[in-house]
């Protein structure tokens, strides 16, 4: 994000004066439980959270809330509190254009961003956005205003939703303190009325008795309640890991608010041994995904979050080295939403002797921090990233059919793929990877890959070489090289309108249309052929939508009553789809 210079400090000084009227609110201490009721809601009317505090995200986590705004921008943002602006800025990337309000007198701030523009009550706000933005003649900034010099009251219309930096349409919301951020469902008028339990769907058991890790399914008794098939045989320390998600009202799968681990007691009283709540983040734990994910298992599309029930610095969720043999213990692990809807598994434990097949209890080829298969076609190198326990990845030859995975219409195999698995061992961020083939790939194979977590085929990082591939991975999955014949596809927006802004983002003297790209082989390019009535026309990509925006202006329309739009899309393994066509006519 650019900053303003200071070549242009007196100059913005200037031109803030323009703008500014000063006035004094007096701060006094207001602790939060006594305003929980205080904090309103920013929008004008009731959104779904789509998007709920700490989520997984690709690269961090995120800490806010995600309001929908149905694909359209344009809806009116409303001020949480009485305050004052404390920032404005804009980006191309992350926040986007976003703003600052602040409350001295209850001590937070809250973030809004996202946003289509700080059109409001307050006209000042966004004339001084468009006044920076000619003064500096770049699009991007960084600006704290003075303490009062925009104040607004609570409910204030002070900007419209957008779609702004990176994100499709919506609302993000934060709110924080000197110390790091608070969750927004804390407020009374952000909780739900959530009837709904989250749902447990994999139970990832690693202990130091055996080999690799279990991975099972739980089975659902009802709502809230889950057990296993049959009690789990122990030995030695053992991590758990939950797989799952919360409905909210939005209908998304969203983060749950708490996960935890008791022991089964006497009566009532059952042992807690671990829990862990999404509260309060402070700001030196924001960006620490594996403090509560298994960020090699975790995946944002479709949502699945494995939660670690374990103290990372403990590295372990229940210690059975000092219990006998054939000693018996009830567990109970569970996902915990923020209404307070607790879904709970069952876990028997018995301790034992474990046999199980025989599976390598090192890596077969390993050079320092490089692993490969024994045949060396597979190699992930970890030498810049950091590791955690004490185990090692398990890479190996497989086939499609063992993994029992369909290959999509279209594709077809051109090697035998590779598995990715792991025992008492995970990594964080993307570690870098060879795969080789026998022949140097042609621009119609491409690398692709299996996520394990979530059942089906992901995006990964590749680049061919005249070895084979070069890729880069943080999840657990099948890698293989399939060639594509698949051919890439336009459609049309399934918003609520054709249009994706409301009037009051939009220029009435513009017509402006969507269209979706597609592609489920190698991926459709970004520059597809597009024709208005015979000639080549200009379009914008939108990386977020997945989409190209064409503008066109209702003046083409006093000439001809209809106008012929054409996009011919193509994917990097040079397919070409069918031409897409409409017939573009004056609005009414």
């Amino acid at each position: 994000m650019a900053l303003l210079q200071n070549t242009y400090s007196s100059k913005i000084s200037l031109l803030l004066s323009l703008f500014l009227h000063f006035s004094t609110v007096a701060a006094q201490e207001v602790p939060y439980e006594a305003i929980r009721k205080e904090v309103a809601w920013p929008l004008s009317f009731y959104s779904p959270i789509s998007g709920t505090f700490c989520e997984y995200r690709n690269y961090n986590m995120h800490m806010g809330a995600d309001f929908k705004s149905y694909g359209l921008n344009g809806h009116p943002i409303l001020a949480t509190y009485d305050g004052y602006i404390e920032h404005i800025s804009q980006s191309r990337k992350g926040y986007g254009v976003s703003l600052n309000i602040h409350s001295p007198s209850i001590g937070i701030k809250t973030k809004y961003a996202h946003l289509h523009s700080f059109l409001g009550s307050d006209g000042r706000v966004e004339l001084l956005r468009q006044s920076i933005l000619l003064l500096l003649g770049k699009d991007e900034f960084y600006f704290n205003l003075p303490s009062n010099a925009f104040p607004v009251q609570k409910a204030e219309w002070i900007g419209l939703t957008g779609e702004s930096g990176t994100g499709v349409p919506h609302l993000h919301l934060e709110f924080r303190d000197d110390k790091g951020f608070i969750n927004p469902l804390y407020f009374s008028a952000y909780q739900h009325k959530d009837t709904s339990y989250p749902e447990i769907l994999k139970l990832i058991w690693e202990d130091t008795a055996r080999s690799s890790a279990l991975e099972i399914i739980p089975i659902k008794e009802k709502e809230g309640r889950y057990k296993l098939k049959e009690p789990l045989l122990a030995r030695g320390k053992i991590r758990i890991k939950l797989g799952g998600y919360d409905y909210i009202r939005s209908r998304n799968k969203n983060n749950v608010f708490a996960f935890g681990l008791k022991q089964e007691g006497y009566g009532n009283e059952d042992i807690s041994l671990y829990r862990n709540q999404f509260l309060f983040v402070p700001y030196s734990q924001s960006s620490n995904r594996q403090a509560f994910y298994d960020t090699n298992r975790s995946s944002l599309t479709p949502p699945v979050y494995y939660y670690n029930i374990y103290d990372l610095e403990q590295d372990f969720s229940i210690d059975t080295t000092k219990m006998q043999l054939g000693d018996k213990k009830n567990f109970i692990a569970y996902l915990e939403d923020a209404s307070g809807n607790r879904s709970e598994l069952i876990i028997p434990l018995e301790i034992g002797e474990i046999i199980e097949p025989a599976i390598p209890e090192k890596p077969p080829v390993k050079t320092g921090s490089i692993y490969m298969t024994t045949d060396k076609q597979l190699q992930l190198d970890f030498r810049k990233n950091e590791t955690y326990g004490n185990g090692f990845p398990i890479l190996s030859k497989t086939t499609w059919d063992e993994q029992k995975i369909k290959i999509p219409k279209g594709l077809s195999p051109v090697s035998e793929p590779y598995k990715i698995s792991v025992q008492n061992f995970n990594w964080k961020g993307e570690v870098e990877g060879l795969i080789r083939t026998n022949n140097k790939p042609t621009v119609k194979e491409t690398l692709y890959f299996y996520d394990s977590s979530i059942q089906r085929f992901s995006s990964v990082w590749s680049k061919r070489t005249s070895e084979g591939f070069q890729f880069k991975t943080a999840k657990l999955g099948i890698l293989g090289v399939l060639a594509d014949d698949s051919p890439p596809f336009v459609s049309y927006s399934f918003a609520f309108s054709k249009n994706i802004k409301l009037p009051k983002a939009s220029n009435p003297r513009i017509m402006e249309r969507t269209y979706y790209l597609g592609d489920s082989g190698s991926g459709y390019t970004t520059n597809p052929e597009v024709y208005l009535d015979g000639e080549k026309y200009p379009f914008i990509y939108d990386s977020d939508r997945k989409a190209i925006h064409i503008s066109l202006a209702k003046k083409a329309f006093e000439k001809k009553k209809y106008l012929l739009l054409e996009i011919k899309p193509k994917d990097w393994a040079g397919n070409v789809g069918k031409t897409f066509t409409e017939i573009l006519k004056a609005e009414d």
